[in-house]
């Protein structure tokens, strides 16, 4: 089996991959991510790929699909501690290991800076979890901003739920949604006169399903933007914010601050299990 190791088409920032048999090495900046894309050959009879690594702050888990004939994941690498970590990329049924991923987090290599003087925070609550059902509000700090200071919040968010149940599908999703600037404030939405209150990462009606549900976010302020201004609304998604699934002119990963939140649970016993595997914001 061949498992291919790329950059994603359009991605900017230095990438450096080396391979050598069955491993592959991958040399990243600390406190910044790379996004990785893995994928198999045309036709190769295996689909049930995962990526497994012992340390999920360096290397946050995204959703695998299987797109005709071809297993494809992108995978992001957030440089987080000097040194170096391990990734296996597994096959689930037989737990052989297909290739080896070894990071190298570099603190000599500066991290990219926003840009400007104006620097985006979260700045959120405690979590509220049961079973796979979450609420984790927060608000959007933004620092140095005055009078003068005008644009949007974007943010792209990731959503996932991984099923333990064969019999039941797995579910991924992604879009782009906005928060207006205005004179320093932070409105909701495109309105110009209700300030934003916060935004929560909401997940709901897990009972009777087991796996693993996620939220994973990327936001950053742009200063005199105003493509949210041509963008709809999303059904079940966005709720009133400006949002799109097409990714937005000038959108880049570099330069965003992060939060996250992972839950393994089982809905199915009573009352409902979970355990909180990762939670992380301002990464």
């Amino acid at each position: 089996m061949t498992i291919r190791f790329e950059k994603p088409a359009g991605a900017t920032g230095a990438y450096e991959f080396t391979a050598s048999a069955h491993l592959w090495k991958v040399t990243i900046p600390k406190g910044e991510w790379r996004d990785v894309v893995l994928s198999t050959d045309p036709g190769d009879p295996s689909s049930n790929l995962v990526v497994l690594s012992n340390d999920p702050s360096v290397s946050p888990r995204s959703p695998a699909r299987r797109t005709v004939d071809v297993w494809r994941t992108m995978y992001g690498i957030f440089g987080q501690n000097g040194g170096t970590t391990m990734l296996e990329v597994q096959d689930q049924t037989s737990g052989n290991v297909i290739t080896f991923i070894q990071v190298f987090v570099d603190d000599s290599i500066k991290a990219s800076a926003s840009g400007g003087s104006i620097a985006l925070r979260y700045k959120s609550q405690k979590a509220t979890v049961n079973g796979g059902d979450y609420d984790w509000p927060t608000e959007f700090v933004l620092r140095n901003a005055d009078g003068s200071t005008n644009g949007f919040i974007v943010q792209k968010v990731y959503i996932g739920f991984e099923s333990a149940d064969p019999t039941v599908k797995s579910e991924h999703d992604h879009w782009w949604e906005a928060w207006r600037v205005m004179n320093g404030r932070v409105f909701s939405g495109l309105s110009k006169t209700q300030l934003s209150a916060c935004d929560t990462a909401t997940s709901s009606n897990t009972g009777g399903l087991r796996g693993t549900q996620w939220h994973r976010f990327e936001a950053k302020f742009v200063p005199n933007y105003a493509e949210p201004e041509k963008w709809g609304k999303i059904s079940n998604r966005a709720g009133p914010l400006p949002a799109t699934r097409a990714q937005p002119p000038g959108w880049i990963t570099l330069g965003t601050t992060r939060r996250s939140i992972t839950v393994d649970f089982d809905g199915t016993k009573m009352p409902p299990t979970s355990t909180v595997t990762f939670l992380m914001e301002n990464f």
